[in-house]
């Protein structure tokens, strides 16, 4: 019985023992590893999560901060990465109420569900302003350069074009005359046709073209065929707009040596697609090319098909004006070239009064443009 006794003793001496032990474990477990409080816990999105490293500093430094999207339900934090912004203004994030559908709802414009906020970026600077539409746009104002104001209110072709009335029932023909200052223009301007005037776009003169503006022509700057370029095309082209402030387009010379280099044009149409000016290209000196930039860039383009007076015998300028206009009755529009020579003022002066004249219709070379 002793024995019996002695293993029973043993055995639950045992038990008690094994489970101090284990209580002591669990409590030092418990010591090293404290349970916390469960806190809200952002949702990612499959985007987000795909490069974490581009959404984790807000613009003081910190972490965290970004468009809160969501409603009941379901909610997504998507941090923001902001650049500094020097101002005295404090920048706030925008916040957007939207329905927890899995896709932010950008509203109907009901004031009751969006917010507009206006924010001062710069002291002097733009204003950006969000307008609670269908379409969110934002504007932005800002001051342009003192050579361009003029362009303030709307683009170049819109504000220097002259205003003509188009005869539907008649094709169209733009004449653009280069002013080289050798013969008086007094029996062109007579003949009261809206021909269009281009200036050299390297002049020295401050108010080049503005005496046929406010006569109510046209003026084109034309891009000299040697082009000072420091290695910045789009500000070599930004300065032939300001030698011609109130031109309507931009001419590239018969050699295309803008338009026929590939990175030079890409520049000179980035320039005019943000002045509002339209483009003219001479046949086979560019023209493919910039045809296709005009169109991507939404550009007015035209090609001067014929040159008129290349040869100066009067007969021939007679000739070339007859096939310019067969060409426009057939294709709806041309464009022709010609410089202000005595032979050359002489034959068009007598062509206008002729048959082959009086079945087209001679407009600015906007009207061309824009066709």
């Amino acid at each position: 019985m002793a024995k019996n006794n002695g293993k029973n003793g043993g055995f639950f001496r045992g038990v008690v023992l094994g489970f101090v032990v284990w209580v002591l474990v669990f409590a030092g477990l418990s010591y090293a590893f404290p349970i916390k409080p469960k806190g809200p816990q952002a949702v990612v999105s499959d985007i987000a999560q795909s490069d974490p490293q581009g959404f984790d500093v807000a613009s003081d430094g910190t972490t965290g901060s970004g468009v809160v999207i969501g409603g009941t339900g379901d909610s997504v934090a998507l941090p923001v990465l902001q650049e500094p912004i020097e101002s005295t203004t404090e920048v706030q994030a925008p916040v957007v109420e939207a329905q927890s559908t899995g896709t932010p709802d950008i509203g109907d414009g009901d004031q009751s569900t969006q917010t507009v906020q206006t924010q001062t970026i710069e002291e002097q600077g733009a204003e950006a302003v969000n307008a609670a539409s269908d379409e969110s746009v934002v504007a932005v104002e800002s001051t342009p350069p003192p050579a361009l104001q003029d362009l303030a209110n709307g683009s170049a072709i819109d504000v220097f074009s002259a205003s003509f009335d188009v005869d539907p029932t008649k094709q169209v023909m733009a004449i653009i005359l280069l002013d080289t200052q050798e013969e008086p223009l007094q029996p062109l301007l007579d003949t009261g046709v809206p021909f269009s005037f281009a200036i050299p776009a390297d002049t020295d003169d401050p108010n080049a073209g503005r005496g046929f503006r406010d006569s109510g022509y046209e003026v084109l700057a034309m891009i000299p065929e040697v082009i000072s370029n420091n290695g910045d095309m789009a500000a070599t082209i930004k300065s032939y707009i300001e030698h011609v402030p109130v031109s309507v387009a931009l001419i590239d010379n018969s050699f295309g040596s803008v338009l026929r280099d590939e990175a030079a044009s890409k520049a000179f149409f980035e320039v005019v697609s943000e002045t509002g000016h339209g483009a003219i290209s001479f046949a086979g000196a560019g023209d493919i090319r910039a045809e296709a930039l005009a169109l991507r860039s939404g550009v007015p383009f035209g090609i001067i098909t014929r040159v008129i007076d290349s040869d100066p015998d009067p007969f021939i300028i007679e000739r070339a004006l007859d096939r310019a206009a067969l060409a426009a009755q057939t294709g709806g529009s041309a464009i022709v070239f010609a410089r202000t020579r005595a032979t050359t003022i002489e034959s068009l002066v007598k062509w206008l009064r002729g048959d082959r004249a009086a079945q087209i219709q001679i407009v600015p070379a906007s009207v061309v443009l824009r066709r």
